[in-house]
């Protein structure tokens, strides 16, 4: 293992741990947003449904309760939402200081990325491509000109393997480090040594 692995382990060590504790996190409040809104569908569906049924008088003197309802419901919503941007924008944050780490070592070990070893394949294209451009789009994202062409290529080349719906856009001003994160399985210390040693040595 090059000396790089060993002096910033204590650092990648402590930022996967870090993302692998938030994501879960993230996706128990997408699990209670989930849970949230399909309350708030549900209970709409209801009032419609009965509003103007034979029991109409019934439905519209229990409207000021579940109005209140609705609104609590709404708030949980409101309140959820925000703390999964808050969530997200931590996670993008490790995730970029854990792909700036990966960059640099590249770039300290090796010099120019063009010298170095192509690593494994991933969506038909390779291990350092995509470290590089992942780092490239998480510095830059909200300033796209400074996103190449390099950069952009890799996402299209990455999209392509991607479901409908699912596509990473690099100039959408939206830091997509977790995604790469996600995408190279660094959800452990073990995976991310291997994969950069297999660059830098």
């Amino acid at each position: 293992m090059h000396q790089y692995l060993i002096d910033t382990k204590f650092a990648t060590t402590g930022l996967i741990t870090l993302i692998t504790h938030d994501a879960k996190e993230l996706n128990k409040l997408v699990a209670e947003l989930e849970s949230a809104v399909a309350k708030k569908t549900y209970m709409a569906s209801t009032f419609s449904q009965h509003e103007s049924g034979f029991q109409a008088n019934y439905w519209h003197s229990w409207a000021c309760e579940a109005h209140q309802e609705h609104l609590t419901i709404q708030q949980e919503i409101t309140f959820l939402e925000k703390k999964i941007i808050d969530k997200r924008g931590s996670l993008d944050a490790l995730s970029s200081a854990l792909l700036q780490i990966a960059k640099q070592g590249i770039s300290s070990v090796i010099g120019s990325p063009s010298k170095c070893p192509p690593g494994r394949s991933i969506h038909g294209t390779t291990l350092q491509q995509v470290i590089w451009a992942g780092r490239n789009q998480s510095q830059h994202y909200e300033e796209i000109k400074k996103i190449d062409n390099n950069t952009a290529g890799v996402f299209e080349q990455l999209n392509i393997y991607r479901t409908a719906g699912q596509s990473l856009d690099p100039k959408a001003k939206r830091n997509l480090a977790l995604n790469i994160i996600e995408l190279l399985n660094w959800h452990c210390q073990n995976q991310y040594e291997q994969d950069m040693i297999s660059l830098i040595g």
